[in-house]
């Protein structure tokens, strides 16, 4: 089995535009501020083209402790859950995450 360490070499939250298409950039530019029940994108890059057996994984995690953790789903599901869909472009991976419209209002840390 290969060694997959160092794979993901970068993360771009794409701050300044999804701030603008929630409405939330007067607010913050430098943070990523998002709207419950509406999608936004974040861009992964990669040492090498994610290999076709591998899938992401996104936990989310909410509170000083990780009281809360949230596992998104890889395919639309209930309403009221998280979930994402990914692109990849050989070295960068487009992931659109979408949040239930009742998701926790906190500060969210992303974990792949």
């Amino acid at each position: 089995m290969a060694n997959n360490k160092g794979l993901i070499t970068g993360v771009d939250l794409r701050s300044n535009e999804n701030n603008l298409a929630h409405r939330t950039r007067e607010i913050d530019r430098e943070r990523l501020i998002v709207r419950r029940g509406q999608p936004f994108s974040i861009a992964l890059q990669c040492s090498d083209s994610l290999p076709p057996e591998h899938y992401l994984e996104l936990v989310l995690h909410l509170g000083a402790k990780d009281e809360v953790v949230i596992k998104a789903q890889r395919e639309r599901g209930a309403g009221d859950k998280w979930w994402f869909n990914q692109q990849g472009v050989q070295d960068e991976i487009l992931l659109t995450l979408h949040s239930p419209a009742g998701a926790i209002i906190g500060q969210y840390r992303l974990a792949l």
